[in-house]
């Protein structure tokens, strides 16, 4: 291969390496399978935190917080579908997504919420932000799936710890029935521009140099 070649294909490689997606750090995000959610506050009748089949946005299965204050306490309750995992690092940049919907837009005394923490951070602003209409000041909850997008989320440096939860809070108001519904859901690093643009300049001197040796 000469000097030519080399450096077609570093530049390829860089370009590549630009083009690939991070790893979601968010594991079994499509909940296809058994584990790695906690289900907080689950005690059936009501509240119920599950992996459910009952109304995934794809795929089979899909996470689920449903509350009936038939069957519940009226003095209200604080149902949480989370994950807690490692991998962040505070020299990165993450984006969240994730797909989510609610069985009824009968929200008296309800408000979901969102929280994610980052390295010991609250790259949201605030622990929990409501995606609840009504209540919410950016993107709202409606009866159809919809994507939910958090971009260029910064950790801190305390740890390299990821928290991240979707809390169901209602009040005490007599017979609640609803449903929140979460699918798809991913949180991955952002590749930093400056750093591929280096990586690859460096990989293409390093072959120039070693042609002119």
């Amino acid at each position: 291969m000469n000097q030519r070649q080399l450096i077609a294909t570093a530049a390829a490689s860089t370009l590549l390496i630009g083009g690939a997606s991070a790893a979601n750090l968010i594991v079994n995000g499509d909940f296809e399978t058994t584990g790695s959610w906690n289900f907080i506050g689950n005690a059936p009748p009501s509240p119920i935190v599950e992996i459910s089949t009952l109304d995934p946005e794809a795929g089979t299965s899909h996470g689920r917080i449903s509350y009936d204050n038939l069957n519940n306490l009226t003095a209200g309750g604080g149902p949480v579908l989370q994950q807690v995992g490692n991998g962040v690092s505070d020299t990165m940049t993450y984006n969240l997504s994730f797909d989510a919907k609610l069985d009824t837009l009968d929200l008296a005394g309800v408000n979901v919420q969102l929280g994610l923490f980052l390295g010991g951070g609250t790259p949201l602003g605030t622990p929990f932000i409501s995606l609840t209409p009504g209540i919410g000041t950016g993107q709202t909850l409606t009866t159809e799936y919809q994507t939910f997008t958090f971009n260029g989320l910064v950790a801190g440096d305390a740890n390299d710890v990821f928290d991240l939860q979707f809390l169901a809070a209602f009040g005490p108001v007599d017979d609640i029935v609803n449903a929140l519904n979460v699918d798809n859901v991913v949180l991955d690093a952002v590749p930093e521009p400056a750093s591929l643009g280096l990586l690859g300049l460096g990989a293409i001197a390093g072959l120039t140099r070693r042609r002119r040796a």
